[in-house]
């Protein structure tokens, strides 16, 4: 008799550095670095920041001598042959703004791995933020400043570095089938604009994905997951082994912040926000990007969210070369800045992007004129958005379109026009458009409201949902029987 096998060791995350009270030189994190040396010259881009950082090996103070500053705020250099901004368009670094610490001062804590940084720990710092401002990006490097002036959470230094390394080499391998057939096309429509995607993607599943929990992504005799952009997606990849048990540390971490937002003493009305689902948070489902260079980038959009339904999160894990991520509102209240963030994502990140994220703001992944080389990826960025894929969203569940002859699922959007009076409401909509549809190749022109329950699913949908399941299992037939739930939920008859 064979013993059974061994049980694989529990992935689990870094440990907080150790800190001593003190904050020398060789205390500070490159990341913390490169926000000071970022706020003394804000002309500079960051990617000349590290290497000038790589080349004086870590000591700041060699840094702004490289740099030509002696003095703790002298100007820029202006003549450096890359990666100077114009002055009316230069980024600013939010170290800038914010006062000198000193000793009677609160501590922020930084630690990369502890800290959810969930607004409700950032009152006090998000008081002392400047806004955005057009024409002017704002750089952010930590965690409590990204918290604090977008709806996202930024953790670095996520997983162990180890794992974060292997995994890393393993999707660097499984990119190089990205564009093959069943991959994501280099141009693509979002939100009624045509969007360029610079880089390679491909769609993963976790085991069976949505299938296990109620189907409804692929059609019976096709190997068809869902649709996207009005055109079918076939399923080909299935997450792998490691990527599985990193998944778990992600989930953790995402319930881990959400949990803090909506804890108390927060009222749960108050934390949780509307249409919200009021479950831990899951996902079933991935899109890994690979960007190999600085060319590659993605322009400015909101993630789908047909499939995902209201107020979704969505965690995005990085891997390899860091790059800016950009954040932007969709459409700014009065008095509101609607200028842009730029969020430094270095390898070993996790970037949860919250509730609310993909209805009220838009982002993008900037082209970078160099990018400082990863020895382990070389120029490549891998990131893995992960994503929960509603059963009560599946295809087959949605409206449907007038579009013929073959009627398309709607796709869901939000308005989200402040000046408008129907701010905040989901509707479907044709997305015949994808495929240029219609005498004026933008579809048929249907639209629908979309109505919620209390948990953020579509109206009516359980009951349809039981419904089929009385139907496929020979239950209420005719009224010879019908099922009885019991607390224990499994059942019984009446006769």
């Amino acid at each position: 008799m064979s013993s059974p096998p061994a049980k694989k060791p529990k992935l689990s995350l870094p440990p907080p550095p150790a800190t001593d009270g003190g904050e020398s030189d060789d205390d500070l994190d490159t990341d913390t670095k490169l926000g000071i040396l970022s706020s003394l010259f804000s002309l500079v881009e960051h990617e000349v920041l590290l290497e000038v950082l790589i080349t004086a090996e870590g000591s700041l103070e060699t840094a702004q001598k490289i740099l030509g500053g002696g003095g703790a705020m002298e100007a820029a250099p202006q003549n450096s042959k890359r990666g100077i901004a114009s002055s009316s368009g230069a980024q600013a670094s939010l170290s800038s703004y914010l006062p000198a610490a000193t000793s009677s001062s609160s501590t922020i804590n930084t630690s990369n791995t502890s800290n959810t940084n969930n607004t409700n720990n950032n009152n006090g710092i998000s008081s002392l933020m400047p806004r955005p401002q057009k024409g002017k990006p704002l750089l952010l490097f930590k965690p409590e400043h990204v918290a604090a002036l977008t709806p996202c959470t930024l953790i670095t230094g996520f997983l162990q570095g180890e794992v974060a390394n292997e995994l890393l080499l393993e999707l660097v391998r499984e990119a190089q089938g990205f564009v093959k057939k069943g991959s994501r096309e280099v141009r693509f429509v979002l939100w009624g604009k045509e969007v360029w995607s610079r880089h390679t993607s491909a769609l993963y599943v976790r085991g069976e994905g949505v299938e296990g929990e109620g189907g409804g992504y692929v059609e019976e005799g096709e190997d068809v997951w869902y649709t996207y952009s009005g055109m079918k997606e076939q399923k080909k990849r299935v997450f792998t082994e490691r990527m599985e048990r990193v998944t778990e540390l992600v989930e953790e971490k995402v319930r881990e912040v959400i949990s803090e937002r909506i804890s108390p003493p927060i009222p749960l009305e108050m934390g949780r926000k509307k249409y919200e689902s009021p479950h831990p948070w899951k996902t079933n489902a991935a899109i890994v990007n690979c960007y190999d260079g600085g060319a590659e980038s993605v322009g400015w959009h909101a993630d789908q969210v047909t499939y995902l339904g209201p107020m979704t999160t969505i965690a995005s894990v990085s891997l390899g070369v860091g790059r800016e991520f950009g954040l932007k509102r969709q459409s700014a209240a009065e008095g509101e800045e609607d200028g842009v963030v730029k969020v430094w994502l270095p390898h070993n990140s996790l970037l949860i992007m919250e509730a609310g994220t993909q209805e009220e703001w838009k982002h993008c992944i900037y082209p970078a004129p160099s990018v400082s080389t990863h020895p382990l990826s070389g120029s490549k960025r891998i990131n893995i958005t992960y994503r929960y894929y509603r059963p009560s969203l599946a295809p087959k569940y949605l409206p449907r379109c007038k579009c013929e002859p073959e009627p398309l699922p709607g796709v869901l959007r939000a308005v989200m026009d402040k000046r408008s009076g129907n701010y905040g409401r989901y509707f479907w909509s044709c997305q015949g458009a994808y495929q240029g549809r219609g005498e004026s190749g933008e579809g048929c022109g249907w639209f629908e409201w979309a109505e919620w329950d209390a948990e953020g699913e579509v109206k009516g949908w359980r009951e349809r949902r039981k419904e089929e399941r009385e139907k496929e299992t020979g239950w209420g037939r005719m009224g010879v029987a019908k099922r009885v739930e019991s607390d224990g939920g499994e059942g019984s008859l009446q006769r």
